[in-house]
């Protein structure tokens, strides 16, 4: 996999995070045209859960991920570093499964908390973003480990396009139906931006995957860390960050 100077990294994620702040202004002010002030306020507040939510489920793996497959991959233990990523990827499938369900069948108490009644099918609608970004998350945790932040970047805008696109066609259908239904059209292009995201990313990582089989690792590293120790180091990173 070809890596990049910090520099380098630093500047190919930052042009990604300005290609996708532009686009999101864009669909900001597009958005607002289709639905409505009324309807913009309830898109708000929707994604004032969603943020929430995300932030608890999310926002510690990233990090996590490289900072524990890093240290690994510095230390040449390339077995250990392939079963953390799996066992991370599996924790988050279930992690972020368990929130997404829990954010749907709680749409109703959540859009009386933000006292936006007809708030609750555009939560339901965006309850599986929950569950495709902690899988996109650990992607690109990985990339970010092993020193290559053009997947990351590439798929941010990836993310951000399909997101845009989908967003408006559906809000432009579903609109016809309500207000209600109007902002619900508006959250569906998160979960398959996110989706169309994570398929480009594990179609770079099977290119570009580490091999566990090796050698010398074997000879210099005959014990592997338990599940229970990596499993440890992931969290100590995880639970402060969140």
């Amino acid at each position: 996999m070809k890596k990049q100077s910090v520099s380098k990294g630093f500047a190919i994620l930052t042009l990604g995070s300005m290609v996708v702040k532009v686009i999101s202004v864009i669909y900001v002010i597009l958005i607002t045209i289709i639905i409505g002030k009324e309807g913009f306020g309830i898109y708000s507040a929707v994604y004032i859960i969603y943020v929430f939510i995300y932030v608890l489920t999310n926002s510690g793996i990233s990090v996590a991920t490289a900072k524990v497959l890093s240290e690994l991959i510095a230390k040449g233990r390339y077995k250990d570093t392939a079963r953390s990523f799996k066992l991370i990827l599996l924790s988050m499938v279930i992690v972020g499964l368990t929130m997404s369900l829990l954010m749907y069948f709680y749409a109703v108490p959540l859009s009386r908390i933000i006292k936006f009644p007809k708030a609750f099918i555009a939560i339901e609608t965006l309850s599986p973003a929950i569950f495709f970004t902690s899988i996109l998350s650990v992607y690109r945790g990985y990339f970010q480990a092993n020193g290559n932040m053009l997947p990351t970047s590439i798929s941010q805008i990836i993310e951000q396009l399909i997101n845009v696109s989908s967003s408006l066609l559906f809000a432009c259908l579903l609109m016809k139906y309500g207000i209600e239904y109007g902002c619900a059209g508006a959250t569906i292009g998160t979960s398959l931006g996110a989706f169309v995201a994570i398929v480009y990313l594990i179609q770079v990582y099977q290119k570009n995957k580490i091999s566990i089989y090796n050698e010398k690792e074997l000879q210099v590293y005959p014990i592997n860390f338990s599940t229970k120790n990596l499993l440890s180091k992931i969290l100590k990173y995880a639970v402060p960050i969140t």
